[in-house]
């Protein structure tokens, strides 16, 4: 297929190996371009045909963004091809999507767009890169299970908080509480279930910040000083600038940023106010706050249900909006007690909206 030598300084343009393309995919190339099948990973761009599409649906570039998530699809598709495909197309991954009587004008085109795209982020990739190394040993291994993780996205949600509980024993076992307490609090207020997810996903990785922090302040045993504090209140634009990242992890980057916001505008990192506050990020707080009164730490007791609700209710209008409070305050102590009971060491979202669901009205 296409040239028979290839000159390095050639871009390589993929198909996939059983993709059934015709001569003019690489007349619209012309001679910019090497068209290969297979060895995806090696080319810099991927062209997915119409017939490949129809047969394998908009998921085949969600499969393909898991294994090469820096190269860029460029899809084509049938002239008729419905608005509602192109849509999906792009909600998918899809760098630019053409139809098939525009391959031949604009496909060569495209392709030198979506190869400057990926060369303009090689800037934004380093100052990643030189992040993570400032975070130290265990941000590099959380970058190692990142980037090896290719089959599940839960395997990466594990990954994340399995790396912050190198950093604090108790860490784990409370993200895993708050992060399903949440989803019920959303299934309640009647949040969509992407919205769901995000909120699941960024409740789990609510403290991912704290790998950037030093030890010296996140395992002090005693009280913060002035320049201590300021240390640990970065921890949550560092969280929320780990999960930008990552592409499937953006729109959950709201509750690592804004779950020290308070409703009184008192909170940080930026002191928004009210429904300034992400819907999610709102909800954290009241599922934070609940979970952190019932736990037992080295400088407290635990307290009961019934000593939890009105503490959440006097925080009402200060710190937590007053209607998640009161959303919150009406489910029975057994509610809770049930979706403690599905929290385990390798918890998905699935697992905790589908005991959410379970979960009778109060």
């Amino acid at each position: 297929m296409g040239m028979t030598s290839h000159d390095p300084s050639i871009p390589r343009v993929g198909v996939d190996a059983d993709a059934p393309v015709t001569e003019c995919l690489q007349k619209a190339l012309q001679e910019r371009f090497l068209l290969c099948a297979g060895n995806i990973k090696d080319c810099a761009v991927r062209v997915v045909t119409a017939a490949e599409l129809e047969q394998r649906g908009p998921r085949l570039m969600r499969q393909h963004r898991l294994r090469y998530p820096d190269v860029p699809l460029v899809v084509i598709t049938e002239n008729d091809a419905d608005a509602g495909l192109v849509r999906d197309c792009f909600r998918h991954g899809a760098f630019d999507v053409l139809p098939e009587d525009e391959v031949d004008s604009a496909l060569a085109r495209t392709v030198e767009r979506a190869i400057a795209h990926v060369q303009s982020g090689n800037e934004r990739e380093d100052e990643a890169q030189r992040m993570a190394a400032e975070l130290g040993k265990r941000a590099r291994d959380l970058e190692t299970a990142l980037n090896t993780v290719r089959e599940s996205y839960d395997q990466t949600l594990v990954a994340l908080v399995g790396a912050l509980d190198c950093k604090e024993k108790e860490t784990a076992c409370h993200s895993q509480r708050v992060a399903i307490y949440s989803v019920l609090i959303g299934v309640r207020m009647g949040l969509s279930e992407e919205a769901l997810e995000n909120l699941f996903r960024g409740a789990l990785l609510h403290d991912i910040g704290k790998i950037g922090i030093p030890d010296a302040v996140l395992l002090k045993p005693g009280s913060f000083t002035d320049e201590e504090w300021v240390i640990m209140k970065t921890h949550t634009e560092i969280g929320s600038e780990l999960l930008r990242g990552i592409y499937f992890l953006h729109d959950a980057a709201d509750v690592p940023r804004s779950h020290h916001e308070a409703w009184d505008g008192s909170g940080y990192p930026t002191g928004l106010v009210a429904e300034d506050i992400p819907v999610n990020a709102r909800i954290f707080a009241v599922v934070d706050s609940y979970d952190a009164i019932r736990s037992k730490r080295p400088y407290k007791e635990a307290m009961t249900h019934e000593e939890a609700i009105p503490l959440l209710q006097d925080a009402k209008n200060q710190r937590l909006d007053p209607d998640i409070v009161d959303t919150f305050s009406i489910e029975p102590q057994s509610t809770w007690i049930q979706l403690e009971d599905a929290v385990g060491e390798n918890i998905t979202f699935e697992i905790a909206l589908q005991s959410c669901r379970g979960v009778p009205e109060p």
